[in-house]
């Protein structure tokens, strides 16, 4: 009896701990990020992070697809205007609404960093 006992109790005690526990994520990585900035991070561990972190304007499929994520999609006004059609409600962490002066600011800094940015290298950004 005593033995049953003090087997239910490290059950029901385990059982205590995972549920306290499924409350938590850990998630391990081999070695850190390069960098915390989308922009100049290059790292494989990087992006892994950046994906929890960041949201993207537009992805790209397995079949290399240009996916919509932020955006709800784009237009070319012509050869060398791209418009970008943003997402309704979309919000940062400290509640500021995402906006065209945000992508612009975004674009114009990805610019400038020195990444290519094909739909925007060829002029200047206009919101």
């Amino acid at each position: 009896m005593r033995r049953v006992a003090i087997g239910l109790f490290c059950a029901l005690s385990l059982a205590a701990t995972a549920r306290a526990q499924e409350r938590i994520l850990h998630v391990g990585l081999r070695e850190d990020p390069d960098l915390l900035d989308p922009t100049l991070g290059s790292s494989y561990v990087g992006r892994i992070v950046f994906s929890g972190l960041c949201d993207k304007l537009f992805d790209i499929d397995a079949r290399l697809n240009i996916v919509p994520m932020l955006a709800t999609g784009y237009e070319w006004q012509d050869p060398t205007h791209l418009i970008v059609h943003i997402r309704d409600g979309v919000q940062f962490q400290d509640g500021e609404k995402l906006n065209a002066d945000a992508v612009k600011y975004k674009l114009t800094r990805d610019r400038c960093a020195g990444k290519v940015v094909s739909c925007v290298c060829a002029g200047k950004l206009v919101s």
